[in-house]
């Protein structure tokens, strides 16, 4: 059998490799007892098999009021109270002791023993139990190894009437034991044993007994030993004595020995540890923290001797009686290798250290664990990757929650950089935990602002530059994102697809976010608890719903909550979630498990939740004439109304008087209702004509809001559905109450696009005040309608055109709306004015932009206020980021901290050129210049109007000043102009009109080339004038003898200078400019291809080779060969694989293929074919750097690869926060255009380069000198 390190996965193990492997004419019995010592990640009992085969037995044992044990089996085997007799005889009682059984129970041990009591004291015994009335196994267990110390001859011990408990046994043991043997010893083996977390091991316990002083002078009191180390023997007996109450298990990857049931670990903790003082409680911690920092490891530690006759005997009186020992502790490296050659993580030392720092003094602790472990790069790397995300922040929360009263002012300014980390670890952490490679990047990317400031951020940063470059060879070469402390609370990464629907659960405590899965976080611990996959669809997911508790129903409408959990674990374990597309429901559980299934052809109008607890939905489908109301827990329908005379229109449900209102697309509304769940079926309950007229239609708790079309001149009309809920008879048109609502002045511009309800989770009865209240969205604003000051229906209009607006009906006067990335939140409040001369009492709105906050180009999906405080909100993201923001700490920020430079539209294309980067936005109208090797900053940027664009581009370099930069432009307009690049917004250096669409080339000396599809080729050269100036100027023109519409075109190096070389439309010939003339040249690709159309080709401008792509997705390489005295020339072709994608770097081709998702490497020049690498995903961007040392493949979902080429090693995994448009790199960075609308820059640190901590050392950021703050 495999062995899985999760128990989550021990249900798939049982029941694919045990169970298949057993005869059907065998039986097997597993009996599984006292499941209740599991770790409590085993409480859901969900690695338990729901259902075993007919020749196999399971028998559990746990305590029925522990971990909600009882609970979660009784879910597994289907347990039902209103029918307990269908599954009762599963469950079986095990009911206390009696006295008479516990004699048995006795006589048979002693006899399994070889001992016996004598009368005296069998009566004792006899008598001990009768008076207890109720006898626990454990109890009678723990008495009974008291009795075997016993001699015949020894006196009855009456102490023993005084144990009425199973703790009152234990502590006689644990006092019998310390008699026994060395008190100093046994007093801090138990200490030590029970102070770790989950047991000690063998080798840690002996090691930390050595390291104690007292424990050595109580051992060694009348000499001194040549080894400073406790005799193994000693711990031995102990342990030989303890047999019965320890047991040896598995913890972090380590054989260790615990106490084998909680009632010893809460006995030992009570009855030393908490008894400790203050200096025998940090003697015992200063020795395990000793240990896991290996603070004497190979070292001598000073062992004192006070023994005057010993201080003598060894002759010790110079020394004080001092003498240096080595305690010969074995090793606790961070990392080791195994004996399979692979690298583990030593988990015991990751997860003790940190918590008994913690019970040290905070000026004790803070120092040391700022030093071993928070800014200690290998601790934390190590940490991260095999720790989660909530054990972490426990860990970082230790320290942060310390009182700074009373601490040094070292330690206080220590703990202030221990507070900035745990800020920002909060925002990272989530992410990490799925990407843990990116813990260098995400710190150094915020916190390099600090570098030279704070002391422990700054050596951390020198950690992550010379040791983390051997795990990603991508750093960061200066701060690329806002520090903590700018509004984000923290980021969530779970999902790679956009997010469509997004809820809390009534106490706000748990989200639910939906994309192509669910992900459900704890908003407590900021984590993720549940990441759910979904049946693989063709087509969106577009609502989730949300069952996080289960309940039935007798035949007299009571109900009864099976969940009696208080562990919140165990509570999310068990929601289920009814998700729909257009064509599909699932009702999915919490472990995948698909519980309702249901398809529609046409697609579905509603799926709708009827009656949360029950779990009961309303389904209807597009252009149909029924509406199904399914009981989905249960699989079944529960009733349906049908409407044969007309299609609906919309269904809406309204929870609070169970009832369903159907619109029809003839404009009648009826109105049905279940009156009396024992009758399970809906009643009629009313009809009214909208009329055809009607546009929306919603219902916000008991009103049910109507607006019309653009011919019906009132805003929106009101009924209140408590008249049918009062009302037994069956309401008609006329009898229907109906508010009509004309605002003065009427909303506009008509029709209303959408109306948009309140968020209402953990609302307070107080605060309904404000009711009722809703958002009308139209495409020039949005209407907040309440009830304003006068108790009069009124509205305030925020101007403006939103994708997503929301609000929280508990801080109704903030509004949180959003278009595109950017999300604005804005604050109003009716204010009341002075009486006018008639005594109109006058009422104003007013409203203001409270922060603007520009999150990303991916669009806000959804925004979700915190019903607490309006300064809290999260919002989702179409790239599938979750982020939490708190307004007022972003408000602050934005004042303070400029803003990263962004262009208007996502980039689509970057040049790299020096230390210059020239980008073009997707719009094709915004053309910008940037540095980007040792800050991002945009030099000029050039925006191009009415309806002209950027056709192409392209960068060449002054002739007088290689750092000088000059940007040829050519527009739609077809005008060709050049800029100098840091100037972009000011007048261009050279223009004029092409008469014909065109292409151009740039060359290293300065030139540029252009050829119009007619096939005229023009050279625009610069010239150096008297004032030493660079002037361009058409210097040259030619017209091909062949026909190139399509352009086919680039530059090669031929015979030591640039040519442009251009391609026949029809790919059997191609011509060569060489400004003297033009030499033409056959071409014959029909012994490599049977027939395919030219696609592009590529070239390296300083090389002689040219790449050919087709259509039908080959590849051929040409090297191009020129004999210009007899003005004729070669190719020399190879054919490469069929390539989705491909780049060409100083004569190293990169190739992907989409359908062995595999990366092929070839060096032209030498005809060498590498090993192919196997991407674990789709490639979305593939690039090499100048040199072509390295290949930078971005793989689904974003996470960039980086390869040495050489030996196609691995050197960087990156997850990168966005979607990535465009990649490029010169020798020494990367740079990614994100759909944020930034360029970020990544330098490649390559760690067996012999000059790479030069290159790091001399960035600009890592240079600053700064006193601390």
């Amino acid at each position: 059998m495999q062995i899985y390190p999760d128990v989550l996965k021990l249900r798939y193990q049982l029941e694919s490799s045990l169970f298949t492997q057993i005869p059907d004419d065998e039986y097997l019995i597993i009996l599984l007892d006292s499941i209740d010592q599991l770790e409590t990640d085993g409480y859901d009992c969900q690695w338990l098999p729901g259902l075993f085969p007919k020749n196999v037995k399971c028998i559990v044992s746990t305590l029925p009021d522990h971990g909600n044990i009882l609970s979660n089996l009784k879910t597994i085997i289907n347990y039902n109270s209103f029918m307990p007799k269908d599954t009762e005889h599963l469950l079986v009682l095990v009911p206390p002791f009696q006295a008479s059984t516990v004699e048995i129970v006795y006589d048979d041990w002693l006899a399994m023993k070889q001992r016996s009591l004598s009368n005296e004291q069998r009566s004792f015994i006899q008598n001990l139990m009768a008076e207890r009335t109720e006898i626990l196994p454990l109890f009678m267990k723990l008495v009974f190894d008291i009795i075997l110390t016993w001699h015949s001859y020894d006196p009855i011990d009456f102490e023993l009437r005084n144990l009425k408990s199973v703790d009152d046994c234990i502590r006689y043991l644990f006092n019998h034991l310390k008699s026994v043997h060395n008190p100093i010893l046994f007093h801090r083996a138990i200490c030590y044993m029970t102070a770790c977390r989950n047991g000690i091991s063998q080798n840690e316990l002996e090691d930390v007994l050595s390291l104690d002083d007292d424990v050595l002078k109580s051992v060694f009191q009348h000499y001194i030993p040549p080894v400073r180390r406790l005799p193994g023997i000693l711990w031995t007996r102990i342990r030989n004595d303890l047999d019965e109450y320890i047991t040896e298990k598995e913890v972090d990857d380590s054989s260790v020995i615990y106490w084998y049931h909680r009632r010893f670990i809460e006995v030992a903790q009570s009855q030393f540890i908490s008894k400790m003082g203050s200096q025998e409680k940090k003697a015992v911690f200063q020795n395990l923290i000793d240990l896991y920092k290996e603070t004497w490891k190979g070292k001598n530690k000073p062992f004192k001797i006070e023994d005057p006759k010993l201080v003598e005997k060894y002759q010790l009186t110079e020394s004080n009686g001092e003498i240096q020992a080595n305690r010969l502790t074995t090793s606790q490296p961070i990392e080791f290798v195994d004996a399979n050659g692979r690298i583990q993580y030593n988990k015991r030392k990751l997860n003790e250290l940190p918590q008994f720092l913690t019970q040290f003094t905070p000026d004790l602790a803070i120092p040391i664990a700022a030093e071993e472990v928070i800014f200690n790069y290998p601790f934390m790397r190590a940490k991260i990757a095999c720790s989660p995300f909530n054990d972490i922040m426990n860990d970082l929360q230790a320290f942060k929650n310390n009182s700074a009263y009373q601490l040094s002012e070292q330690t206080k300014e220590i703990k202030k950089e221990i507070d900035i980390f745990t800020m920002l670890y909060l925002i990272i952490g989530p992410q990490l935990q799925e990407y843990p490679h990116n813990f260098s990047f995400e710190i150094s990317s915020r916190l390099l602002n600090l570098f030279g400031i704070k002391s422990y951020i700054t050596n951390l940063i020198k950690q992550f530059d010379e040791q983390s470059i051997r795990y990603c060879s991508l750093i960061v070469p200066y701060c690329q994102f806002q520090p903590p402390g700018s509004g984000l609370i923290f980021s969530v990464a779970s999902h790679t697809t956009s997010v469509v629907d997004f809820d809390f659960t009534e106490d706000q405590r748990v989200a639910i976010s939906l994309s192509d899965r669910i992900v459900v976080i704890d908003m407590n611990a900021a984590s993720t608890v549940l990441d759910i996959n979904l049946p693989t669809l063709d087509e969106p997911y577009l609502n989730s719903t949300t069952l996080p508790e289960a309940y039935n129903f007798n035949e007299y409408d009571q109900a009864k909550n099976d969940s009696s959990s208080t562990d919140d674990k165990d509570q999310f374990k068990k929601y289920l979630f009814l998700v729909n597309s257009l064509h599909h429901i699932y009702l999915v559980s919490a472990h995948e498990n698909i519980k309702f299934e249901h398809s529609s052809q046409v697609g579905y109008l509603n799926v709708e939740v009827f009656h949360k607890k029950r779990g009961l939905f309303i389904i209807a489908e597009i252009n149909g004439n029924c509406v199904e109301c399914w009981d989905v827990v249960k699989n079944r329908l529960f009733d349906r109304i049908n409407f044969p005379s007309s299609k609906i229109k919309q269904v809406l449900c309204v929870n609070i008087y169970s009832m369903v209102i159907t619109v029809l697309q003839d404009g009648t509304i009826h109105f049905h209702s279940i009156i009396d769940w024992t009758k399970s079926s809906f009643v009629y309950r009313g009809t009214m004509q909208a009329g055809i007229h009607i546009d929306l239609v919603t219902v916000d708790e008991r009103l049910l809001i109507v607006t019309f079309d653009t011919t019906i001149p009132i805003d929106f009309a009101i009924i209140d559905l408590k008249q049918f809920n009062k009302n037994k008879q069956i309401i008609f048109d006329k009898q229907i109450l109906k508010t009509l609502v004309a605002f003065d002045p009427l909303i506009e511009p008509k029709p209303i696009k959408s109306i948009i309800l309140p968020h209402k989770e953990s609302m307070s009865s107080k605060k309904k005040s404000n009711f009722p209240l809703f958002i009308a969205k139209t495409t020039t604003g949005a209407h907040i309608i309440h009830k304003c000051i006068s108790e009069e229906l009124s509205y305030v209009r925020i101007n403006g055109q939103f994708d997503v607006v929301s609000m929280h009906a508990s801080n109704p006067n903030t509004v949180y709306t959003a278009r595109g990335g950017i999300l604005d939140v804005y604050k109003w409040a009716c204010i009341e004015g002075e009486d006018d001369k008639e005594g109109n009492h006058k009422i104003f709105h007013k409203y203001q932009l409270y922060v603007s906050i520009d999150i990303s180009s991916s669009p806000v999906t959804t925004i979700t206020a915190s019903s607490e405080s309006a300064s809290i909100f999260l919002c989702s993201l179409g790239n599938g980021v979750i982020q939490a923001y708190y307004t007022t700490h972003a408000r602050e920020a934005y004042k303070k901290m400029p803003s990263f430079p962004r262009t208007n539209e996502v980039i689509r294309t970057v040049q790299l050129y020096g230390k210059i980067a020239v980008t073009l936005d997707g719009s094709k109208s915004e053309l910008t210049s940037w540095t980007y090797q040792h800050a991002t900053s945009i030099e000029s940027t050039r925006m191009f109007r009415d309806d002209i664009t950027i056709n192409d581009f392209a960068i060449t370099s002054s002739k007088l000043n290689s750092e000088t930069l000059f940007v040829l432009v050519l527009t739609s307009n077809r005008w060709i102009e050049i800029y100098a690049v840091t100037s972009l917004n000011k007048e261009p250096v050279f223009n004029f009109q092409l008469r014909s669409p065109a292409r151009i080339h740039p060359t290293h000396n300065g030139t540029f080339f252009v050829l119009t599809n007619n096939g005229l080729v023009y050279s625009i050269a610069q010239q150096i004038t008297s004032e030493n100036q660079i002037q361009f100027n058409q210097t040259a023109n030619i017209q091909l003898k062949i026909q190139c519409s399509q352009m086919f075109s680039s530059i090669l190096t031929l015979n030591s200078s640039e040519n442009i070389i251009v391609f026949a439309d029809n790919g059997q010939s191609m011509a060569i400019w060489t400004i003297e003339r033009v030499i033409y040249i056959d071409v014959n690709v029909s012994p490599y291809l049977s027939s395919s159309q030219l696609k592009s080709i590529d070239s390296e401008r300083t090389q002689n080779l040219l790449l050919l792509y087709f259509h039908d997705k080959n590849l051929i390489s040409c090297q191009v060969h020129l004999e210009e005295s007899i003005d004729k020339g070669f190719l020399q072709m190879t054919p490469f694989d069929k390539a989705d994608k491909f780049c060409l770097k100083n004569n190293c081709l990169a190739t992907y293929n989409k359908g062995n998702t595999q990366l092929n490497l070839h060096n032209i020049r030498s005809c060498t074919c590498y090993e192919p690498i196997q991407l674990e995903n789709e490639c979305q961007q593939l690039c090499l750097n100048e040199s072509a040392s390295y290949v930078f493949a971005l793989v689904k979902p974003r996470v960039l690869f980086m390869y040495r080429i050489d030996d196609r090693r691995q050197l960087a995994k990156l997850f990168v926060y966005d979607f990535v448009s465009f990649m490029a790199a010169d020798n020494d960075f990367l740079v990614l255009a994100m759909n944020d609308r930034r360029l970020l820059t990544l330098m490649i640190a390559d760690p067996d380069d012999p000059n790479v901590q030069a290159k790091i050392q001399a960035l600009p950021s890592r240079c600053v000198l700064r006193e601390s703050l």
